[in-house]
């Protein structure tokens, strides 16, 4: 049992070094490509990153925000495609969103309607329900944002391997 463990260990801290050393190494590939473009530098990403394209703390609209290519076009579409999809979702994102408004304020006006349909005695009993359900779901984020806090931590300092939860088998 103990050689089982070991070796696993082993075979685990061997792919963690491995995956290790292959971000860490220049790229050996990188040679020019065609069309006389420039061949990637090591280390450097060929996209910008979003910090730098807009101020800290400041939310992106959904018109700075550059379209998403539907699941698995990128896989399958030439970069003429591309520009022409990336162009229709541009094109349709305000009616979307206006759209969007317009389903939640129909939502809003629903939900007011159904609440009126109970006593006094019963919306006050929803109102409770409804304010025990977000303290349970505002704990369940603070616990998550801590645990990932300490997991955070834990990887970053060496040592021994994190002890597995039983319970997740």
């Amino acid at each position: 049992m103990v050689n089982r463990n070991l070796s696993r260990w082993a075979v685990v801290s061997c792919g963690l070094a491995i995956v290790a050393l292959l971000a860490v190494q220049p790229s050996l590939s990188a040679a020019p490509k065609s069309d006389g473009e420039k061949p990637a530098v090591a280390g450097k990403s060929e996209k910008k990153s979003t910090a730098k394209r807009r101020t800290a703390n400041k939310p992106v609209t959904s018109s700075e925000r550059r379209p998403r290519m539907p699941a698995h076009f990128n896989k399958v579409v030439n970069e003429q495609q591309r520009g022409k999809v990336l162009t229709l979702l541009k094109d349709y994102e305000p009616r979307i969103a206006a759209k969007r408004a317009e389903l939640k304020a129909l939502v809003g006006q629903r939900d007011k309607a159904v609440f009126s349909v109970l006593t006094p005695e019963q919306q006050e009993r929803v109102e409770a329900y409804r304010a025990e359900s977000n303290a349970k779901r505002a704990a369940t984020l603070a616990a998550n944002r801590e645990g990932k806090k300490k997991a955070a931590t834990a990887k970053s300092k060496p040592g021994k391997p994190a002890k597995r939860d039983k319970s997740s088998k």
